[in-house]
């Protein structure tokens, strides 16, 4: 299994999360006029676990970024879905995942959307 397929059935999974936006959990982009609110992610860094020699670890132990974004028609129902996305990473059984960062991303009036993300250091055995 990739951290990819990890990632998502961690989220897709966990109830508290599925019970506000259903199955609509994306990599990278959701699909147009998706319904709201939704879910998407991604991974924005991967470090391999090196050993004292200075080579990648024969382990298959890395370090994995990941950044969870949440849209939806309020701020707090972005901050919900946030905080049901982060129980989720935290609560998986298949990685070790801790919140790095919180923020809020305001308004966008393009789409009409309030967005909250949350980042996550992951560690993962390939």
């Amino acid at each position: 299994m990739s951290i990819d397929q990890a990632v998502y059935e961690t989220l897709g999974q966990y109830a508290g999360l599925s019970a506000l936006v259903g199955a609509r959990i994306y990599p990278e982009v959701a699909p147009q006029d998706v319904a709201r609110p939704y879910v998407v992610w991604q991974e924005i860094s991967r470090t391999p676990e090196g050993d004292l020699d200075g080579t990648v670890s024969s382990s298959g132990l890395e370090n994995v970024h990941v950044q969870v974004t949440c849209w939806a028609t309020t701020r707090l129902s972005a901050d919900a879905v946030r905080a049901q996305a982060r129980l989720a990473m935290e609560a998986a059984t298949q990685f070790k995942a801790f919140a790095s960062a919180l923020r809020s991303l305001g308004y966008e009036s393009d789409t009409k959307l309030h967005g909250a993300q949350a980042d996550f250091s992951i560690w993962w055995r390939s």
